[in-house]
């Protein structure tokens, strides 16, 4: 079973319901989340993907790393605990893709997530004219990054970073940009719960979201501002 939609900014509970009825009905034995991340990561390396799982079988069956990551969240981290709470295998599989890049659609991060479901369900998925797509679209963003000096210099930049800085787990970091996008949604589902819902208990969650992704946007531009001190003492 394939579910593509926009992720809903309200009433995640009942969203999930629905979908686990589904789930149960068809007799689905695992659960694959897909989507992807604006990230710091050079358009001209391999696409970085990320997979996690709250639930150790889990993760452990699909070749992840576990996770108990606690703090703002989306409706897949809420989907993957309700699944694990339904005793449902579940996985979520992120790709990061340049923040710099303004195309929406990212063939190569499309070949890049399934590649990684062909990995954990030993299976052969048809690409069709994927992978093209994706050659092309490398070749357009840089023809368009060699046009532009400023970002022809950040993609340079990025390059250096990929070899070197990467989190515990190999992982980029997500990028401020992203997290910038997540309080401001935050921000809106609060406002929207105490205006229209007078939901005091949603609102506060959402509250709650909103300061934690302000702290990492906070520590996050200042880790980033002290590499950059460090690469530029490097080059002098």
């Amino acid at each position: 079973m394939l579910v593509n939609g926009i992720e809903p900014n309200l009433r995640w509970r009942s969203f999930c319901a629905e979908l686990l009825g589904h789930v149960e009905r068809l007799g689905v034995t695992k659960v694959i989340t897909l989507g992807a991340l604006l990230t710091d990561t050079p358009h001209t390396r391999p696409t970085p993907v990320t997979g996690t799982s709250y639930d150790t079988s889990s993760a452990a069956e699909l070749r992840v790393e576990p996770t108990s990551y606690q703090g703002p969240t989306g409706i897949v981290g809420v989907f993957q605990n309700a699944c694990v709470e339904a005793g449902i295998p579940a996985v979520s599989f992120w790709a990061s893709v340049p923040h710099y890049v303004s195309q929406a659609r990212v063939p190569k991060a499309a070949v890049a997530l399934l590649h990684r479901i062909e990995e954990v369900l030993d299976v052969e998925v048809p690409l069709g004219a994927l992978p093209e797509q994706a050659e092309e679209w490398e070749r357009t963003v840089s023809e368009m990054a060699e046009a532009d000096d400023e970002v022809r210099e950040y993609v340079r930049q990025l390059e250096e970073q990929a070899e070197a800085a990467t989190d515990g787990d190999g992982a980029k970091a997500i990028s401020i940009t992203t997290w910038v996008l997540f309080l401001i949604s935050n921000a809106t589902a609060m406002a929207y719960a105490l205006v229209n819902q007078a939901d005091w208990m949603m609102a506060a969650m959402f509250l709650a979201n909103a300061v934690g992704c302000s702290a990492i946007i906070l520590v996050g531009a200042w880790k980033r501002s002290q590499h950059r001190c460090r690469l530029a003492a490097q080059r002098a």
